[in-house]
């Protein structure tokens, strides 16, 4: 049997000393408009990337992101790609993934594709800028 790349997998490890984005939102309650944006704009090219591919990550949330040390412009890495999957672009996805304040409403409807990640960098973008969630409720239930 040859060496098909289509039968393999590589990993590359990266040291993100930052922490996660979590963590820092922990620390500064708000970020700036350009910091904010910086951050975005990170995720949406990586998310971008990985539905170009047919990928959808389906759990993108502040714990998911990592932040290199760097405080002025920090590199973002995208993690836990364990609920993510393969879209066939023809047809709609069903199962029920997500993190109540990040999950998109498709997906509680369990009818959706890729654009379930850009609800949740909407939802990322809006907790970086005014420093809470959009939707608030005391337990999973009442945020859904």
């Amino acid at each position: 049997m040859g060496r098909d790349a289509r039968n393999h997998f590589c990993f590359c490890n990266r040291l993100c000393n930052g922490g996660e984005l979590f963590e820092r939102i922990s620390e500064q309650h708000t970020f700036s408009e350009r910091d904010a944006a910086n951050i975005i704009k990170q995720v949406l090219s990586a998310i971008n990337y990985c539905h170009q591919r047919n990928i959808v990550h389906r759990d993108l949330k502040p714990e998911n992101l990592l932040l290199d040390k760097d405080s002025v412009n920090p590199k973002v890495t995208i993690i836990d790609f364990g609920t993510s999957g393969v879209i066939d672009p023809q047809k709609k996805m069903s199962q029920k993934f997500g993190t109540p304040y990040y999950i998109a409403p498709e997906v509680l409807k369990k009818n959706y594709d890729q654009k379930c990640d850009l609800w949740s960098c909407g939802v990322i973008l809006f907790i970086l800028l005014c420093g809470y969630p959009p939707f608030n409720g005391i337990n999973d239930k009442n945020i859904i």
